[in-house]
């Protein structure tokens, strides 16, 4: 799922620790509002969207951009589209 350097120090290890709990938490929530039936607001996509962008996994933040625009009718913000140029760019990094 990540690409991960080997670590030369504890801060590089903790950091990647954080980012990969981070996208799975923001993911598992979008999950449980949906099963209880609840549309998520605008707040929940920028955090999925950013735990994306920090994870590096630019097809499904582009996916949840997208369910975020064509099923839960949310008009991107700035901070949306922030965060997808984000994810551009750690995509084009990885």
């Amino acid at each position: 799922m990540f690409n991960i350097p080997p670590f030369h120090d504890g801060v590089a290890c903790t950091s990647t620790v954080s980012l990969h709990v981070m996208h799975t938490v923001a993911r598992h929530c979008l999950k449980e509002m949906e099963q209880q039936g609840l549309i998520p607001v605008d707040a929940a996509f920028t955090s999925i969207l950013s735990a994306c962008s920090h994870a590096g996994n630019v097809e499904e933040g582009h996916d949840y951009f997208n369910l975020m625009k064509d099923q839960c009718g949310i008009q991107p913000s700035i901070e949306h589209y922030n965060c997808m140029g984000q994810l551009l760019l750690h995509g084009v990094m990885v």
